[in-house]
């Protein structure tokens, strides 16, 4: 299988991973929130049932073994902002549609790890634009585009009164197809560094 058919599945599966991470430590963080009933609990179990299921069905391709994952600047802490990012924006869109009350720890760790990933990508543009990194710039661009709709533009959007469910729910999809991209970028410049370097690791 070729790198253009590999990379789109190696960074679904990544980014469905990092949903169930972040879904899990949103879903023990509720249980453990004294403002949130036991019996409320119910929807964010299904939404972490629904993302566990979703990482074990996009897993890896096995034809794929021994590959080496990407490795960019900051790797562990762009994958923990990764799984908390997706993790808030999967349950605001629950606790939302369930009339809970705003969690102030949800809002401030959703919104943190947001322009926090924001700031690293930027600095990936910076050191593509002097030569230091390879890496493709459209997508980071795209997701610094949606980022300042997610992370902005709906928030003051639903401040304002508009209902939040139907936008919450977008950026909850904006957010991931986001993540997808930026796996796919960095998975896309592992192939094409690993080709130069020597045989492709999918050859």
């Amino acid at each position: 299988m070729g790198a253009e058919l590999s990379v789109p599945r190696m960074a679904l599966a990544r980014a469905t991973a990092n949903l169930a991470w972040g879904s899990a430590l949103f879903f023990l963080l509720g249980l453990l929130y004294p403002g949130l009933p036991a019996g409320k609990s119910v929807p964010g179990g299904i939404c972490l049932g629904l993302a566990v299921t979703a990482a074990l069905l996009t897993g890896p391709p096995r034809e794929l073994p021994g590959f080496i994952p990407p490795q960019g600047g900051c790797p562990a802490l762009r994958r923990c902002l990764s799984c908390i990012l997706l993790g808030s924006s999967l349950f605001a869109v629950c606790w939302n549609f369930q009339h809970l009350p705003s969690f102030p720890w949800a809002v401030v760790s959703g919104f943190g790890a947001r322009w926090l990933l924001y700031g690293l990508e930027s600095s990936d543009l910076r050191a593509a634009a002097q030569g230091r990194e390879a890496l493709p710039c459209l997508a980071t661009r795209l997701r610094r585009a949606v980022t300042w709709v997610t992370g902005a533009l709906i928030p003051l959007l639903v401040w304002g009164g508009l209902p939040g469910f139907p936008l919450l729910a977008l950026s909850f999809l904006l957010t991931f197809f986001g993540q997808w991209t930026a796996a796919g970028e960095l998975f896309h410049a592992r192939f094409a560094r690993s080709s130069i370097a020597g045989p492709h690791p999918l050859r």
